[in-house]
């Protein structure tokens, strides 16, 4: 990268040992290797593949992917089987499995729970439709109890007020 080489170039001091060393490009300062870290670094092996031209268009470019290629080839990575056992006395993904285990049990527990209060509600739903029933037949009882002893009353009240001519 032009940018990256004018950065290390500007700031190399007079002594031609440490301009040599800074002019290089350093191997973590690139666009390219912070995408690829993860698999750069690490306890991963990494393949490059580098794409060349045979254009001369193209020959900085494939001379600049080259010397990228070479620098990244000189990681030293030291790669590990993860072990999924646990026994290399670290847990290993065993931890990891009690873990999910945990949360799958507490996860059906609370299922359960949420089954049970559904269940109560629906009851609960159920006896309340049922007490509503109950309400309004009360309700219609009344009124007809309370229009009949009306009725009655306007029966006694003319009863009692109509003239006693047969008696004369």
């Amino acid at each position: 990268d032009p940018h990256q080489k004018a950065r290390c170039e500007a700031e190399a001091p007079e002594d031609p040992h440490q301009k040599a060393r800074l002019t290089h490009i350093p191997y973590r300062n690139s666009k390219l290797t912070h995408i690829l870290q993860d698999s750069l670094g690490g306890r991963a092996l990494a393949a490059m593949i580098t794409c060349c031209s045979p254009s001369s268009l193209d020959r900085e470019e494939t001379v600049n992917s080259l010397k990228y290629a070479a620098r990244a080839s000189t990681v030293q990575n030291h790669v590990v089987a993860s072990d999924l056992s646990g026994a290399g006395g670290g847990g290993g993904f065993e931890v990891f499995r009690e873990e999910i285990e945990s949360l799958k049990r507490q996860l059906a527990e609370a299922e359960d729970g949420a089954q049970r209060h559904l269940e109560e509600l629906e009851q609960t739903a159920g006896e309340m439709h049922r007490l509503e029933l109950e309400l309004e037949a009360a309700r219609e009882k009344a009124d007809r109890l309370e229009k009949d002893a009306k009725d009655d009353a306007l029966r006694k009240a003319s009863a009692g007020a109509q003239p006693k001519e047969r008696g004369r």
